[in-house]
């Protein structure tokens, strides 16, 4: 039993529990179900519903954004059957990019090690040296760096 399984059944039985889940697959065990579960809770792929005997799964908001696209399942389908997004999805930014994090536990982590280097190395530059610092740095485009000391944020590519 492996992860995409589990995605693939929650995809087409939203709002399982963990034994209709284990049920519905008919392979491995109730105990491996679980630890698959706990992965994918941990990284943000599913969503937890209720409590206890109560508690259903279902594919969290973040994973919709990561959801890969079948090119050759979705040209195999008349045009008249495609699902056609005809602009932006501005709800993006009202509703699920609110609840959903960019990163995931592990570049965060990382993101805040690197901010804590970067303050230290700035915490000791003056105005003068720190503004100098962040021109060059924004000269340089072939590294991707983020500034976010002093209330600024500058992100160069």
């Amino acid at each position: 039993m492996d992860k995409d399984a589990v995605i693939k059944f929650l995809a087409s039985h939203p709002n399982s529990s963990s034994s209709e889940i284990f049920q519905g697959m008919g392979v491995g065990s109730l105990a491996t179900l679980k630890r698959v579960l706990s992965k994918l809770l941990q990284e943000g792929l599913i969503a937890v519903h209720g409590k206890g005997r109560a508690t259903k799964y279902s594919l969290s908001a973040f994973y919709g954004m990561l959801v890969p696209i079948e090119m050759d399942e979705y040209y195999r389908k008349e045009i008249d059957e495609r699902e056609i997004i005809k602009g932006f999805n501005f709800e993006l930014f009202d509703t699920l990019l609110t609840d959903v994090p960019i990163f995931g536990k592990d570049e965060r982590e990382k993101l805040a090690i690197l901010q804590n280097r970067f303050l230290a190395n700035t915490a000791a530059m003056s105005n003068t040296e720190y503004q100098k610092e962040r021109d060059r740095k924004a000269g340089d485009r072939s590294k991707l760096e983020v500034f976010s000391n002093r209330g600024e944020y500058l992100l160069v590519a």
